[in-house]
């Protein structure tokens, strides 16, 4: 089969259309839930207190979580451009459903109920399989490349609703932004998208992989993969435990931006620029990431990340002004860039293209359990009247990623060589 269409590899346009879709649902869902928090606090009608709105996000993240599984492995054998599309009406939806609530705890039943299905079905995980499929030698470039999506998403989209917001209230606010989800995401998914190269008669990326990760890809490639397999592999065990860990640092941290800034005074039309500085310096960081993955060992990478996140909950602690809390958000960018780009490059290297979308879906549910740390984080604030005490259980999290991810095979290593049927 030939491997471009003219000069171009249609690869590549499967990747910008896919870090539109994860900008879009991202810069809404993600990166603005703080300002949204904000509002809600604010809002006397909900009457919530700062862990309790922090619950929303955390349902979220937890729901969505536990759909990867079910949904990783439908996304190995059936349409993803289908999924997407579904995604983005069933997230349109609950943001229409937010802006009519009259009691917090009706937002935390969509927060639960549908929007974790419409994140599951429009976001990383639909992102990274297609990625996947699409490339195989430069697929860490790829994958670092996609990724940068949700921080292109969460650089623009949290400015607009921070303006959005000031020039209305959060509730037509939330009718615009469902509108813009659908019109940003359906047309350009539906026309562009295609499940993988072979559905258009080229090959996939065809350039070389690094000669290291030669034994690894060979071993995946002969071994079918099962959810019994998977769950007896190591590996699986500790990306687990490090995605775990990283993801509760960097929602615990990002999702109470806003309110931390309000403690310090900083007007709230400012905000915005927090988190875009935040999500800004995730795109560099997730191609740097992603580049250097298809090059030199993920695990110096990862504690390179860990290391960021130290330094990011070091400086919090001392924040007292607008400047400590920009450089923050930056050390916090630069740790939270790597996760996707390493994650799915660990999991192709080591399991398969073929069995991406269901080990990418089997670690949703562990990674959900993350979701808990915006809300202890919250608890924390509510009782000792600081956040202080918030990022350091965050900073405590940095020692077992280190520790972690020095016992992840080498790449090119693998613990067992027995082909496995289904």
């Amino acid at each position: 089969m030939p491997r471009r269409i003219g000069q171009w590899y249609y690869g590549w346009t499967v990747v910008g259309v896919a870090m539109l879709f994860k900008g879009v649902l991202f810069g809404i869902t993600f990166y603005s839930f703080t300002l949204y928090a904000n509002e809600w606090l604010a809002d006397p009608q909900l009457d919530v207190s700062t862990a309790t709105v922090m619950l929303g996000s955390s349902l979220v993240i937890m729901m969505s979580g536990f759909i990867s599984p079910f949904l990783g492995r439908a996304l190995d054998h059936v349409s993803i451009r289908h999924f997407i599309c579904l995604g983005a009406m069933m997230t349109s939806l609950g943001m229409v459903l937010v802006a009519q609530v009259s009691a917090f705890w009706q937002i935390l039943v969509i927060y639960a109920c549908l929007l974790p299905f419409g994140i599951a079905l429009t976001g990383p995980l639909a992102a990274q399989t297609l990625t996947a499929k699409w490339f195989d030698g430069r697929r860490g470039t790829a994958m670092g490349i996609v990724t940068t999506g949700t921080s292109i998403g969460g650089f623009i989209v949290p400015i607009l609703v921070a303006y959005l917001f000031a020039e209305t209230d959060w509730r037509t606010g939330h009718r615009i932004i469902a509108a813009t989800v659908l019109l940003l995401i359906l047309p350009p998914v539906w026309l562009l998208v295609r499940n993988s190269p072979h559905d258009m008669g080229i090959d996939p990326d065809p350039r070389a992989s690094k000669p290291t990760d030669i034994g690894a890809k060979e071993n995946a490639i002969l071994r079918t993969w099962t959810t019994r397999t998977i769950l007896s592999e190591p590996n699986f065990w500790i990306i687990c435990g490090v995605m775990f860990l990283l993801g509760a640092g960097f929602s615990g941290i990002s999702l109470h931006i806003s309110p931390f800034a309000t403690d310090l005074g900083i007007p709230k039309v400012q905000h915005g620029f927090f988190i875009s500085l935040y999500a800004g310096t995730m795109i560099p960081a997730k191609i740097f990431f992603g580049h250097l993955s298809d090059r030199i060992d993920v695990r110096y990478l990862l504690w390179g990340a860990a290391t960021c996140l130290g330094l990011c909950t070091t400086l919090l602690v001392l924040t007292s002004s607008f400047v400590m809390l920009a450089v923050s958000c930056v050390f916090l960018g630069a740790a939270s860039g790597s996760m996707l780009p390493l994650i799915g490059n660990l999991v192709s290297s080591r399991f398969g293209v073929h069995a991406f979308g269901r080990v990418m879906g089997m670690l949703g549910p562990f990674n959900a359990c993350a979701g808990f740390a915006p809300v202890a984080v919250g608890a924390v604030r509510d009782a000792s009247g600081s956040y202080d005490g918030g990022w350091m259980l965050v900073f405590f999290a940095v020692v077992p990623i280190l520790i972690l991810t020095a016992f992840l095979d080498r790449i090119g290593r693998s613990r067992s060589h027995l082909k496995v049927s289904i």
